[in-house]
Order: structure tokens, then C-alpha cells, then sequence
């Protein structure tokens, strides 16, 4: 952590990751599940107009889940480095079998995001007996 920033690297130098544009990516993720979503709807209604309901059914499916993915991550971002005094608050929680830190913050547009950090477990057995 440096005094006024949060910065998320593997680097041994911060300031490396500072000096590098940062665009929160997973937007476009995100848009392109949206995109392969409604294909895959319009793909579905076309199928059964045309009589092949067993495939429609698999793209219905398929259209649903992106959409549910697409809801469920669309406050999430994958920035590197968050102002500290726009961090709400942060929260460890396990998720599956590893704990996650959960970081809730503001972004550049005052809408809040999260970021999501997993934590890697390198010795499993000793974190076990503790």
C-alpha cells in the first residue's frame, strides 16, 4: 500500500503499475457475454420457428446464463490501483474453498464498484491444523 493509493501487483516496485494507463477491462468482458447472450436468444426464437426445439432449448439456456453472469459481475472491475480515500470498506470472505478479500470502492464516475482478490493458499495443511 502506498500513503494515498491501493495498488494490486505482483511487482516488487508499485510505482511501476502507476505509471501505466489503466483501463478497467472486464467491461468489454462483460459487454461481449452480453452480445453472445442475446445470439444466442435470437439463435433459440429462430430455431423454433423452423421446428428444432431440442437445440432452441440449449440456446435458451445458454442466453440465460451469460445474462445471469452479466448481472451479477456488472459492478465488478479489475483496476490495479484505487485512490484509498475512495475505498468504502473491505471485506474477507470465503468463497469455494479459498478466502477472498472483497474491496468496495468508488470509481472515477462516483459509482461504486468491487474488486474482487483471491487469496492463495501455499501451505494447505498447516493453515488446517491452525
Amino acid at each position: 500500500m502506498l500513503p494515498q493509493q491501493f495498488v494490486i501487483t505482483d511487482h516488487s516496485d508499485p510505482n511501476e503499475i502507476l505509471r501505466r494507463k489503466e483501463r478497467n477491462t472486464l467491461r468489454l468482458f462483460l459487454g461481449m457475454i452480453s452480445l453472445l447472450s442475446i445470439g444466442c436468444l435470437l439463435t433459440g426464437f429462430y430455431f423454433i420457428f423452423i421446428g428444432r426445439d431440442a437445440d432452441s432449448y440449449a440456446l435458451f439456456i445458454c442466453g440465460f446464463v451469460g445474462f445471469v453472469i452479466a448481472i451479477k459481475w456488472r459492478n465488478r472491475s479489475n483496476v490495479r490501483v484505487i485512490e484509498r480515500a475512495q475505498i468504502k470498506y473491505i471485506q474477507l470472505k470465503k468463497v469455494l474453498f479459498n478466502y477472498t478479500f472483497i474491496v468496495f470502492f468508488k470509481n472515477k464516475k462516483g459509482k461504486f464498484e468491487m474488486r474482487v482478490l483471491p487469496m492463495k493458499l501455499s501451505n494447505s495443511e498447516k493453515s488446517q491444523k491452525q
